[in-house]
């Protein structure tokens, strides 16, 4: 179980970020999320996403997830251990595209990292990557490391790296791994497209049939159920 202390540090942290309640949507690591942007684990869903609990399985091992942003004023989030014995956790947000958006190592006198409500204010909504990763060891670009080492706030990447893609991460052999948990706020699940929405506007009715029914028969490019392709 989470430490006690750690579940009010983050409470306080987060103001309306909590841990995750029996009826909070929880999403869970599928085996392993990738390093980078091509690789990283897709949250997906429709729901709102309260929380993420994954493992970092050796002392490099990183965690990428692609999430989605509605709302970027209200994002948070905080990572720590999921049991006393740390690791020492870093959280790093990208764009969809790998570039470096905020960062944060140790807050404060929590020691966790946090990426508090308001710090993507001004940002669009969109689809954002979620990295997580052991002390020290940092993201990386073409032209070097991304983020400046800023322990007290959450910050922003270097002047000449803002756009710089993410290509690899510096590697910390003494660092430990282990499970974590991310608490949330803001952030919902990629939406899966539905297959027989052709008309692209989120829900399957009369008007998708309309245009199945048009194309049905004819050299369509709609494959579900057309009889020509």
């Amino acid at each position: 179980m989470i430490a006690r202390a750690s579940q009010c540090v983050v409470t306080i942290l987060l103001g309306c970020v909590s841990l995750p309640r029996a009826a909070a949507l929880t999403y869970e690591e599928i085996l392993d999320a990738g390093p980078l942007p091509d690789l990283a684990q897709e949250v997906a869903g429709f729901d709102s996403i309260e929380a993420i609990l994954g493992r970092l399985d050796h002392a490099f091992d990183v965690d990428l997830y692609r999430i989605e942003v509605g709302v970027p004023q209200e994002f948070a989030a905080a990572a720590l251990p999921t049991h006393d014995a740390a690791p020492d956790l870093q959280l790093f947000l990208f764009d969809a595209w790998g570039r470096g958006v905020l960062s944060n190592d140790d807050w404060g006198v929590s020691r966790m990292p946090l990426i508090p409500g308001g710090a993507l204010t001004g940002y669009p909504p969109s689809e954002y990557l979620l990295g997580v990763s052991p002390a020290d060891n940092d993201p990386v670009g073409v032209f070097g490391e991304l983020f400046p080492d800023v322990e007290s706030e959450a910050s922003a990447p270097y002047a000449n790296s803002r756009s710089d893609r993410l290509i690899g991460w510096t590697r910390d052999f003494t660092a430990v791994g282990g499970d974590y948990l991310i608490a949330l706020s803001g952030v919902q699940g990629i939406a899966t497209p539905l297959a027989a929405d052709f008309d692209e506007d989120g829900d399957v009715d009369a008007f998708d049939r309309a245009i199945w029914e048009e194309g049905f028969a004819s050299s369509s490019t709609h494959l579900a159920g057309d009889a020509a392709s």
